[in-house]
């Protein structure tokens, strides 16, 4: 890893650099997710199939499915500190890099991750596995075997016995003793309120996705007002619509035959087939415990068709006949049934205790007693509806009952579909790239840990008010301490990055990223004509 100052004599920058506010439209609220983001949204090939341009067509060149690193393991680990200071990080015995005091996270990488699933069975730390593209896993647990075959990632809560074979690939495993002493997990009942509204937000957004809703802004107003206008289908609300019937897609392709034109179709169908396997794969949303649930108001909600028993033997689990988005909606059902006032109240309790749906279940592959496995290749962003690139952040869930979210950790992906092979500023790569620095408060703080698995990056810190350049090689890292402003500026190879958030802190309030303008003097071009320079120098 090298630091490179830029050249003074090139540039002539004053010391003072000032703080943006967070841009409009960069916060999540109620209605972000239902505004056009072509940057995350799939485009249709009507020459056949569709382009998952999920990060590249507003991002060109980048996959938010596939990642494959050639470093087989981490040769080099630096911390880097808001004032400056930069120091290597010993890698243990056990192949491990310390990377965050108060939680005691690890990560292990490539054939030190390998050698320490070999020998653990008992996972004594919540942990993340990583699974890359073109590789895999097995896990065995629960009395079941799980194949991750790309692109995923096992939870495992802490004291979870597990066997976890490495079928291929360099894969990414992180241990984390405990959660800040800060941190308040993503939870139905949290005791911070904006935390709280944030949960009522997501449950509202997941509640259209889990029920196969489609978001107009993806099909266009004149194919929703055919399908609303032949009864084929309804405005939900907030920017969706739902079809009176889901049936299998080439069986709704055939119905919608003489309303649809035929490239009106392939949007439709594209959308509509993701909508539809989203609505089945979701369904553990809607499988909640029964514990605490009056047995009379229980046969009750069973005989009107609101819950159904599951006949489960381990478990005493009861399914929702429906996705309720919100508690008015779920009180106006009730009433319509007869319910009367203290049924409705027992109701919506359980309902606030056991609802789910401000979690993220897209992607979900394996749901047990403290252990989850999703695929990346089917997750959904909840602001946008298109592909997502993070592997687990805090809305995930990792266990099957406890209404508690881990992992304390967010991990993201990123490369390249080709080979640069002269060194490109990275806006190039990826659009949305800027100066910026991760959530701190008196008593909060967020660490990123930026990996680069293959090809090599350079990265823009603001030191002193003055822009400094890191480069990092294949199979280096470094840690930015929180407070560190800083942007990924060149790339160069077939470059392929991981992320590490420390904390996951999606859920909360607070913007998680702060936005700056440069220093005075310089901008996002000069600093990566600079980066660029320095990635051809080495």
């Amino acid at each position: 890893m090298q630091i490179f100052s830029i050249n003074s004599n090139n540039f002539k920058p004053k010391s003072v650099y000032t703080k943006n506010a967070q841009k409009p439209g960069r916060v999540l609220n109620k209605y972000s997710y239902a505004n056009k983001e072509t940057g995350f949204t799939p485009s249709i090939n009507f020459s056949g199939g569709v382009n998952f341009n999920g990060i590249r067509g507003y991002f060109p060149n980048i996959s938010p499915v596939s990642f494959q690193g050639t470093a087989e393991s981490l040769k080099k680990l630096d911390i880097y500190s808001a004032d400056g200071k930069r120091k290597s990080v010993e890698k243990a015995e056990d192949g491990s890099y310390l990377v965050d005091f108060e939680t005691e996270t690890r990560i292990y990488y490539g054939k030190d991750a390998k050698n320490f699933l070999n020998s653990t069975t008992v996972f004594e730390d919540d942990t993340q596995i990583i699974s890359p593209h073109g590789a895999g896993l097995k896990i065995e647990t629960d009395g079941r075997e799980i194949s991750v075959d790309s692109d995923g990632v096992v939870h495992l809560r802490n004291g979870k016995n597990a066997k976890i074979t490495v079928l291929g690939g360099n894969p990414l495993v992180i241990t984390s003793k405990k959660a800040p002493d800060w941190y308040e997990r993503y939870t139905n009942n949290p005791k911070d309120e904006s935390i709280g509204a944030k949960q009522r937000e997501l449950s509202n957004i997941y509640a259209h996705f889990y029920g196969g809703h489609i978001r107009v802004v993806d099909l266009g107003d004149e194919i929703k007002d055919k399908l609303i206008t032949s009864g084929q289908a309804k405005d939900s609300g907030d920017g969706f619509i739902e079809m009176k019937k889901y049936y299998l897609p080439d069986f709704t392709e055939h119905l919608l035959g003489d309303v649809l034109s035929e490239d009106e179709m392939k949007v439709f169908k594209h959308y509509y087939e993701r909508a539809w396997k989203l609505k089945i794969s979701t369904k553990e949303a809607r499988r909640v415990s029964a514990k605490g649930l009056d047995s009379k108001l229980r046969e009750k909600l069973k005989e009107n068709k609101v819950i159904f028993d599951l006949n489960e033997t381990e478990k005493d689990r009861v399914f929702w006949g429906r996705t309720y988005g919100s508690k008015a909606e779920l009180e106006k059902a009730l009433k319509d049934l007869g319910f009367s006032k203290k049924e409705i109240e027992n109701t919506v309790n359980f309902w606030k205790q056991t609802n789910k749906l401000g979690f993220d279940y897209s992607g979900l592959k394996y749901l047990g007693d403290d252990v989850a496995v999703y695929s990346l290749k089917d997750r959904i962003n909840n602001r946008t509806g298109g592909p997502q690139y993070w592997y687990s952040f805090s809305v995930v869930v990792p266990s099957a009952e406890d209404g508690c979210s881990s992992p304390y950790i967010g991990v993201s992906e990123m490369h390249t579909d080709k080979e640069y092979k002269e060194a490109v500023p990275f806006r190039q790569i990826w659009g949305a790239e800027v100066l910026h620095s991760h959530f701190i408060s008196p008593r909060k703080y967020q660490r990123e840990l930026y990996l680069v698995t293959e090809g090599e990056g350079a990265l823009t810190v603001i030191e002193d008010g003055e822009p400094k350049t890191i480069v990092l090689k294949t199979g280096e890292g470094i840690v930015l301490e929180p407070g560190v402003v800083h942007c990924v500026s060149a790339a160069k190879g077939n470059y392929k990055q991981l992320v590490c958030q420390v904390p996951a802190i999606n859920h909360y309030s607070n913007p998680i990223k702060i936005e700056y303008d440069f220093p005075e003097g310089y901008d996002a071009d000069t600093t990566s004509q600079m980066a660029v320079r320095e990635l051809e120098s080495i």
